[in-house]
């Protein structure tokens, strides 16, 4: 059945955010158990009055509910979804959420074909689009959100790659298509969007640089040329990934085509080329503990409890740039391949659609 917070009476389940312009607060509300029972919908502004948007006895079906809360656009509010009653019984909230409308995306030409790039690891605040107080240079990108739509609010359904990725490609929860676990397999019944491409006529490419998004955990599902350079053996080097996926689309440029890129280099070990560590550390005398290709492993066991292994603010300092320095080295490899894209003639006609996997912490 749906999933949702249940709550024996009395009682109160409070929520806390920002209201969305044109917000829509949806849920079902009903009842299980002996006695009567009644749910009730109360939101209030900071600094203002509570106001009771919806109350009503609550059954054995569900009461669908979507309502206005437009009014409260850019204001923090509490919503309070309350159930009240006698008896043993308890009230049931099915899925509450906010809901807007999708924005209207203005297209100059029809669109013929789609890229989607999911980069590994890459943080919202490394971009200056989300955090203008960034450091880091991503002049490709910078244009690409100049020239696009920029979803301020988007967020990974898990935090590590396989569950996120399934959810990318499937549009699916992770509770829904269930690949939680490290040996947990995308089911068969998952339709993934490369077969609804593939289904459609497309051709279809996937140019993947992660363990986890391979055959062996269901990923290959609607490929006309599948690819894992991991599990392939092949580079995971974002200049090689991007030289790959360019020559599939120079094989398919006067067809449709439907283009999966996946790139790590943002993510574990950090190992940038030189000229773009220089860009934010440009020390030639440090000495300490930090080296590119260990990266993965000391963080790993900084994160262990007790710590075994501790960095100092030089260490700190390195790590940073290196990591840094990956996204800046991305970013150019980036530039390189939308120059391909023009150079072909395609980029006018082809969707491009940039996310992440998820973020990465730092000092959290």
């Amino acid at each position: 059945g749906p999933r949702g917070p249940r709550a024996p009476s009395p009682k109160a389940v409070l929520y806390f955010l920002e209201g969305p312009a044109n917000g829509r607060l949806v849920f079902g509300a009903g009842a299980e158990g002996e006695g009567s029972q009644r749910a009730r919908g109360v939101i209030q502004p900071e600094g203002g009055s509570a106001e009771e948007i919806y109350g009503a006895a609550a059954g054995r079906r569900w009461d669908d509910q979507a309502i206005d809360v437009s009014r409260f656009a850019g204001q923090v509010v509490r919503i309070d979804l309350i159930a009240e009653g006698e008896g043993t019984g308890r009230v049931a909230f099915a899925v509450p959420a906010l809901m807007v409308a999708p924005p209207t995306v203005a297209q100059s030409a029809p669109v013929r074909n789609v890229i989607v790039l999911l980069v590994d690891t890459l943080r919202a605040s490394k971009l200056r689009a989300y955090d203008p107080r960034s450091r880091v240079r991503t002049p490709e990108l910078d244009r690409i959100i100049g020239e696009g739509t920029l979803f301020e609010h988007a967020q990974s359904q898990e935090n590590w790659t396989k569950p996120s990725v399934a959810s990318v490609l499937t549009g699916l929860t992770p509770a829904t298509h269930g690949t939680k676990t490290s040996e947990a397999r995308l089911p068969d019944a998952a339709e993934m969007v490369s077969e609804t491409f593939d289904a459609a006529g497309l051709a279809t490419g996937s140019f993947i640089a992660n363990g986890y998004v391979s055959d062996r955990f269901g990923f290959d599902q609607g490929w006309d040329e599948y690819h894992n350079y991991i599990r392939d053996g092949g580079s995971t080097e974002a200049a090689d990934v991007f030289r790959a996926a360019g020559d599939f689309i120079e094989r398919h440029r006067t067809e449709r085509f439907f283009v999966y890129v996946q790139t790590i280099d943002p993510h574990v070990p950090y190992d940038p080329p030189a000229e773009f560590l220089s860009m934010y550390d440009a020390r030639t005398d440090y000495a300490g503990q930090v080296r590119p290709r260990m990266t993965g492993d000391l963080l790993e066991r900084a994160k262990r409890t007790p710590p075994g292994v501790t960095f100092d603010s030089s260490d700190v300092r390195r790590l940073t740039a290196l990591h840094d320095g990956e996204i800046s080295y991305h970013d150019q490899e980036l530039g390189h391949f939308m120059e391909r894209l023009r150079e072909l003639a395609v980029a006018d006609a082809t969707m491009l659609v940039v996310t992440a996997v998820v973020g990465e912490e730092f000092n959290e």
